[in-house]
């Protein structure tokens, strides 16, 4: 058997390093033309509409098998989100608007919470040690290319989340709450 340096599976690109640079690369190159399609539309469409576009164009796209590139360095990153946030300025969302979609850092943060919820959430409820924050622990890694995996990261966030959070039945309740988390 032969040794490849990446590999493609269901469009996302694997590298032999797990590092996804070369995937986060593919997005922004599939993506970056949006910037132009932004800008014209800009003049013609309200913001619900552009929102909608972003959602179907952007998002979709920049999101799609997150839950195993999310946990990506910030360096292999910045300029997808560079991207992201200039196409939000276009569309005029600030920080303070109520209809702001998540970044991508909140996105991952967001389907690996609700990944792993049923899971963190028996555990959490099931808990023998009695102790102040009652929080789960977290897995034991061997080198930190495991602690930027989802499994390691949802039980990292899992337990910044309210108490109050951490048993509900839904998780639509959830989905909607831990989005701050990920700032």
């Amino acid at each position: 058997m032969k040794k490849v340096e990446s590999a493609k599976y269901l469009s996302v690109i694997f590298d032999c390093y797990m590092r996804w640079s070369g995937y986060v690369d593919r997005i922004i190159n599939r993506t970056k033309y949006l910037l132009y399609v932004f800008y014209r539309l800009q003049h013609i469409l309200s913001r619900r509409r552009l929102l909608q576009i972003y959602y179907g164009l952007f998002h979709s796209v920049a999101t799609y098998g997150i839950i195993g590139w999310g946990g990506v360095y910030e360096t292999a990153l910045r300029t997808l989100q560079g991207l992201q946030a200039r196409i939000m300025r276009i569309i005029q969302i600030n920080d303070s608007d109520p209809v702001k979609p998540p970044n991508l850092r909140q996105a991952f943060v967001t389907k690996a919470i609700v990944k792993q919820y049923h899971q963190h959430s028996y555990e959490y409820i099931n808990k023998q040690v009695n102790t102040r924050f009652k929080s789960l622990t977290l897995p034991r890694q061997r080198l930190t290319i495991g602690q930027r995996s989802y499994v390691y990261q949802a039980a990292k966030f899992f337990n910044l989340l309210p108490n109050s959070l951490k048993n509900l039945k839904s998780n639509s309740v959830v989905k909607n709450r831990c989005q701050c988390i990920g700032k």
